[in-house]
């Protein structure tokens, strides 16, 4: 496994919590401070204000407060890191709002989340 690969794994394992302040201390602390995060049907965050800004609007939309990871795939070709995943939104109580097959491609400088793009149908997050 790649380093990328292991950077990409421990931020997806971390943000399993139940507390919407320490789910997003453990996002802030993964990402560059211009992180570019995109994810399909949703505008793009520009840096890492813009990125937090989502990360609560995310929060205050669907009462999300992190998430687990199933990851059904991972890859890597130098920094950049290929996952193919089901994301289960949970709330603070650990249950599942919504689970979201998706494919991903995240992008690791100096041990940082630099850029996040997920693939996915945004419906059931609309709904």
């Amino acid at each position: 496994m790649s380093d990328a690969e292991q950077v990409v794994k421990d931020f997806l394992v971390h943000l399993e919590v139940s507390d919407f302040d320490k789910g997003r201390l453990v996002f802030a602390e993964a990402i560059a401070e211009d992180c570019r995060w995109a994810n399909s049907g949703f505008p793009t965050a520009e840096g890492k204000d813009a990125c937090l800004a989502l990360w609560d609007a995310f929060h205050q939309a669907s009462g999300f407060v992190g998430l687990r990871v199933d990851m059904i795939a991972i890859g890597s070709a130098g920094d950049t890191v290929v996952t193919e995943r089901v994301d289960h939104l949970l709330n603070s109580a650990g249950e599942v709002i919504v689970s979201i097959p998706l494919a991903g491609t995240l992008v690791v400088r100096a041990g940082k989340i630099a850029a996040w793009r997920d693939y996915f149908d945004p419906r059931p997050l609309l709904g």
